[in-house]
């Protein structure tokens, strides 16, 4: 394996062919092997979700598919050079951001979000994942549930199941789905009226979408129902 950073400038053809938002400019990391590479029609598949390669049971093709999600929710761009029993390369591009843009970002960041003493179940597969968002939600008051904030895609139980399951024994508690894949909507078969945090979120991320579902409902009028806190 080996992994290397440098600098890279997309045309308009190259920035087709990566999926990157604009031309100029790019940070590029660059990801190989030596392994059993790939054939022309296996890697025009490749970021689709739920395609995988490997037998039932060893990979849930979603991999590709998140790292593909994060990258373009930055405005970057992938490549992809490989052959059969020649390994595989990947090309990450990210657009340089210049001083106006990190600064506006910077200052947006340190603007206080609301936190609340409403309580908030945490439905999240990932160990540390789980840690820094009970942290979070902790540090701003909030406690156990009058709101879900859950992944979409876990081992036993997707999120999708979860809210259905809910709704069926009568609850009406609303819901945050999170997810770090492309197109979670279509691949999870998700209501496009539930919201939907993309990882990777930041601490204003998930605090200012979890303010703004609670007030909403407060404002009109509605109360999730209690239950245990997770």
């Amino acid at each position: 394996l080996r992994i290397d950073t440098g600098r890279a400038h997309l045309s308009e053809e190259r920035r087709q062919v990566s999926g990157a938002r604009r031309l100029g400019d790019h940070v590029c990391l660059t990801v190989g092997d030596t392994g059993i590479g790939m054939d022309a029609e296996t890697q025009t598949r490749i970021f689709e979700p739920f395609f995988t390669t490997k037998p039932p049971g060893k990979g849930t093709g979603l991999g590709l598919a998140t790292v593909y999600g994060l990258v373009t929710q930055h405005g970057g761009g992938i490549e992809v050079e490989s052959e059969p029993g020649k390994g595989t390369r990947f090309r990450i591009f990210f657009p340089i951001a210049d001083g106006a843009t990190a600064r506006a970002r910077a200052r947006a960041e340190d603007v206080p979000v609301r936190g609340g003493r409403e309580t908030v179940l945490l439905v999240e597969d990932d160990d540390q994942l789980r840690r820094a968002a009970k942290r979070i939600l902790e540090g701003a008051g909030y406690q156990g549930v009058q709101l879900v904030f859950s992944d979409v895609v876990m081992p036993r139980l997707s999120g999708r199941a979860l809210y259905d399951a809910a709704r069926r024994e009568g609850f009406t508690t609303p819901f945050l789905f999170a997810s770090g894949y492309s197109d979670p909507e279509r691949a999870a078969k998700l209501d496009p009226t539930i919201p939907l945090l993309n990882k990777p979120w930041t601490e204003s991320d998930l605090l200012g979408r979890i303010r703004e579902i609670l007030d909403r409902e407060k404002g009109e009028g509605r109360g999730g129902a209690s239950a245990a806190t997770a």
